[in-house]
């Protein structure tokens, strides 16, 4: 081998050893997670597939064809940009669950680029240069046998069967840059969320007599904490809301069902319940299919996708459970809460009853957004497109701003409706992190930070006696109620037997609900197999 190519080949290799090195994180650590507990087959099964993708990766960047050395660059590359910039932004390992949730959020990575674009500056160097490690020419390059090409896909193949075999769990600290591609492939095969509907229960058959309201309306906000609403804490963000504080019963800080969007939602549309989550989302039926089955018409609203897509684990099956299906595609986004409110002002007016779900746009990422610079309250705040790690004061002052532009006004332009035949349930899907770890996140998978599931619940109702009622069991259940009393309390407004939800359900928010420790949860709480 001439100078050259030697100088070439150290180069390459050096490079590539940088790149291992520096897009990895918690191997020893976990390697001698192994050895302590004397787990001697999954500490082979790991160094076993350490050593495979080692051998990959020098493969993949000493093939003799360029065009083959591009091809394999590509996706490795992303695999690792995936997985270092969930480092960069969280500090975590990008599991399985955390592919799945980021897969059925694709509609939002535009804003989730805007929102963390500071971060994504040392990932995508440090992936340059493991691009160059493996595109660079060398003099020691394998012999141009077709069949090598295939080589770099053992590792893939090795780390998809161990997700299979550990049903998503198991590959926490395996290499990055074969990590995400087995999780992509395997959830393209195995989508957990695919089979939502498969097994769906019947209505159960509980007692039913005479409605309690004419609409139902569960309003389900976006990443509104509790303790940023003057109701529950005085600080001057919803001022509007506050002067109406005798028109509401307020349950306090109350927990959300999870940390995120998709569970949250999936947990409040199907009636999870705490103690058998998994069989309960997948096996329940829907809240739709019980206000159908009360003579109620069904209406969903979503204040925040656009030209029919779906969220929040929502499929098309279910959507034919919903007669009137509403996305103001054509408003503005910091306009759609408004148009929203004045849907629902409308339908609060029909003589046939209407159960309805709104998706709120709320205070979803990037806050600036969410409101017209001009009606920014609290200064500085974050300009259009600025990353969140810049100021924790601009982003704290953007989201006060969200919440007093998309909750305070859309509950003055809500309440200025005739609600007289009409109870009105309002929480968020889940609290939020405001840097108060140093960084945004939300939907963490394995370290939840206790504000991302801190949430408010207000009740209105037009009905003096049933608004009454309310009162009451707020002044009881007062910083003691969770999203899993939403479910069976829409049930029992629907005319449904409480005693008879109580036993499939649990208790409702008209129930005296027990001193009890609350926790939301997180990560993946939809079985891998149902």
């Amino acid at each position: 081998m001439a100078g050259s190519e030697r100088t070439l080949t150290i180069l390459k290799l050096a490079l590539l050893g940088v790149f291992m090195a520096t897009t990895n994180y918690g191997v020893a650590a976990r390697a001698l997670e192994f050895w302590a507990r004397g787990d001697w087959f999954a500490l082979t099964v790991f160094a076993g597939i350490w050593i495979v993708a080692l051998a990959a990766l020098a493969v993949a960047a000493f093939l003799s064809k360029f065009w083959m050395r591009v091809v394999w660059s590509l996706p490795i590359a992303l695999s690792t940009l995936a997985g270092n910039l969930a480092y960069a932004v969280a500090k975590i390992q990008l599991s399985f669950y955390d592919v799945l949730l980021y897969w059925s959020e694709q509609a939002h990575w535009s804003d989730v680029a805007e929102l963390y674009s500071n971060w994504f500056v040392l990932p995508v160097v440090k992936v340059l240069v493991g691009v160059l490690a493996i595109i660079l020419p060398a003099g020691g390059r394998l012999p141009q046998a077709r069949w090598l090409f295939s080589l770099p896909m053992i590792p893939v193949l090795l780390v998809s069967a161990l997700l299979i075999v550990g049903e998503g769990k198991g590959t926490r600290s395996l290499p990055e840059q074969f990590n995400t591609l087995a999780m992509v492939g395997v959830l393209a095969i195995k989508d957990p969320l695919a089979d939502l509907v498969a097994n769906r229960q019947p209505v159960a058959a509980f007692k039913h007599g005479p409605a309690m309201a004419r609409h139902v309306i569960l309003i389900v906000d976006e990443s509104v904490r509790a303790d940023f609403l003057d109701l529950n804490k005085v600080q001057g963000i919803t001022p509007f809301l506050q002067s109406q504080a005798g028109r509401f019963a307020n349950f306090g800080y109350t927990v959300a069902g999870n940390n995120c969007s998709l569970f949250g939602n999936l947990i409040l549309r199907f009636g999870g319940v705490p103690d058998r989550l998994s069989e309960s989302i997948r096996t329940g039926s829907s809240i739709w299919s019980y206000a159908k089955a009360s003579g109620y018409r069904t209406v969903y609203m979503d204040g925040q996708k656009s030209d029919g897509q779906l969220q929040n684990g929502m499929t098309a099956v279910e959507k034919t459970e919903i007669d009137d299906f509403l996305q103001p595609s054509d408003v503005p986004e910091r306009e759609r809460d408004f148009f929203l409110a004045r849907r629902l002002g409308e339908i609060a007016s029909l003589v046939q009853p209407h159960f309805v779900y709104v998706n709120k746009r709320g205070s979803h990422f990037p806050y600036p957004k969410n409101y017209p610079r001009a009606a920014a309250s609290f200064l500085p705040d974050m300009e259009t497109g600025e990353s969140t790690s810049l100021s924790r004061e601009r982003l704290i002052n953007s989201y006060k701003n969200s919440l007093r532009w998309n909750v305070d006004g859309f509950f003055k332009e809500l309440l200025s409706s005739d609600l007289a035949n009409t109870v009105l349930i309002y929480t968020s899907d889940h609290g939020q992190n405001l840097m108060d770890r140093g960084v945004v996140l939300q939907c963490n998978s394995s370290d939840p930070h206790v504000f991302e599931g801190l949430v408010p619940l207000l009740v209105t109702s037009g009905d003096s006696t049933l608004r009454r009622r309310f009162n009451e069991a707020a002044l009881v259940n007062r910083d003691r109620a969770t999203h899993f009393e939403i479910f069976p309390t829409l049930l029992e407004l629907f005319g449904f037997d409480p005693a008879e939800i109580g036993v499939h359900y649990g208790a409702g928010l008209l129930q005296s609900l027990p001193e009890r420790s609350r926790a939301f949860t997180y990560g993946p709480i939809v079985g891998w197999s149902g």
